[in-house]
């Protein structure tokens, strides 16, 4: 199971290379390359149905002071999925997802509902960035405080 890294400014999480599958209207090969500390993993090929890829997981964020004892916003990619611009298209067409993390989070789970009950967590939410295929583009995917983003190398 995918456990939580620490976050402290900007870090390079993945890089994700889409292009649309000839001759089949929403439909998109992805190869999709996690980064940890700087370093690729192996990368994952995915056909995905929508008209964007989207990556996504969970954020904890911590109460600032805690930043002084070394604990920082922690997160975790959990999944990989085709989004449709257009929301009826849910209802109509299949959806592809794929789950990243290999297991359920049950300390985010925790925090989400119980959160009262924890006073130095600040926040915990899930987040994502998604983007349209491109032919010959690699994104990199980065997370920041603010949350996913991606940007063309």
């Amino acid at each position: 199971a995918q456990t939580y890294r620490s976050l402290t400014s900007r870090v390079l999480v993945a890089t994700v290379q889409a292009v649309p599958a000839a001759d089949q209207g929403q439909t998109m090969l992805v190869l999709y390359t996690p980064v940890t500390d700087g370093k690729p993993g192996g990368t994952r090929t995915v056909t995905l149905r929508g008209d964007e890829w989207q990556l996504g997981g969970d954020i904890i964020k911590w109460s600032d002071w805690l930043n002084v004892l070394g604990v920082h916003t922690g997160y975790r990619i959990t999944r990989l999925m085709g989004y449709y611009e257009n929301a009826t298209d849910y209802q109509t067409k299949p959806v592809t997802a794929f789950d990243l993390a290999n297991a359920r989070d049950s300390l985010s789970l925790f925090l989400r509902d119980h959160a009262n009950w924890v006073p130095f967590v600040q926040a915990t939410y899930g987040n994502d960035v998604r983007m349209r295929p491109n032919p010959g583009v690699t994104y990199q995917v980065y997370l920041s405080t603010s949350g996913y983003w991606a940007a063309q190398n």
